[in-house]
Order: C-alpha cells, then sequence, then structure tokens
C-alpha cells in the first residue's frame, strides 16, 4: 500500500472513531481533535489536502494540520497559536488555534446571586 493510501486509510479510522462516540466512553471528553504534526509545511499542506478530498465535511472539523516550521517541541508554547490548518480553508492561507479562546466568565448582574 502506497503511502498516501495507508494516511488515507488512517483518517477513514480517526472518522469511524469519531463517528461512533468511541472517545466518549474511553476518554470521559465530549470533543476530540485529530492534530497531525509534520516536519514541512509541505506535507502538512499535502495531508490537509487529502482529508478535504476524503474525509466528509461534516468531519472535517476534527482535524487539524501543523509543522514543526511554525513551532518547536521544545518550545511548544507555539502550539496555542493560530498555527494549524483546517481542511475547510488552507488552500487560502488560513491558520486556526486547536481550540477557541475561553469565553469569559459571565459575572451575574448587580444584586444577583
Amino acid at each position: 500500500m502506497s503511502r498516501v493510501g495507508r494516511m488515507t486509510e488512517k483518517y477513514a479510522r480517526y472518522r469511524d472513531y469519531i463517528g461512533h462516540n468511541r472517545h466518549e466512553p474511553k476518554y470521559s471528553i465530549q470533543s476530540v481533535r485529530v492534530v497531525t504534526v509534520t516536519e514541512t509545511r509541505a506535507r502538512a499542506e499535502s495531508l490537509c489536502s487529502l482529508v478535504a478530498e476524503t474525509v466528509p465535511r461534516n468531519f472535517q472539523r476534527y482535524f487539524r494540520f501543523g509543522t514543526l516550521e511554525d513551532f518547536s517541541l521544545e518550545n511548544f508554547s507555539g502550539m496555542l497559536d493560530a498555527v494549524f490548518m483546517h481542511p475547510h480553508d488552507h488552500g487560502k492561507g488560513a491558520r486556526h488555534a486547536l481550540m477557541p479562546p475561553p469565553q469569559p466568565l459571565q459575572t451575574p448582574a448587580h444584586g444577583v446571586k
């Protein structure tokens, strides 16, 4: 099997895992991301395109692609920045954070407890 064939199969298995909500009972979580980090931007773009072409659009939101050219494993705080590609818009040069920023806490109105 070719390298592309193996990755297509791998991403299809992730899609099935997420589609059957297997992450919920195993890890007690409701949301999941499949993060692929590559050595080069070209490889990340190639894999992101592969998911855009082979994974149904409603499942593409779970996938993110990054590259060690944008952050390092020694100083991984850069992973929190908007450095990840998403299958929906990677061809436009858009970059996204792994997770949306936290929402500010709502403070109760004056006198309400």
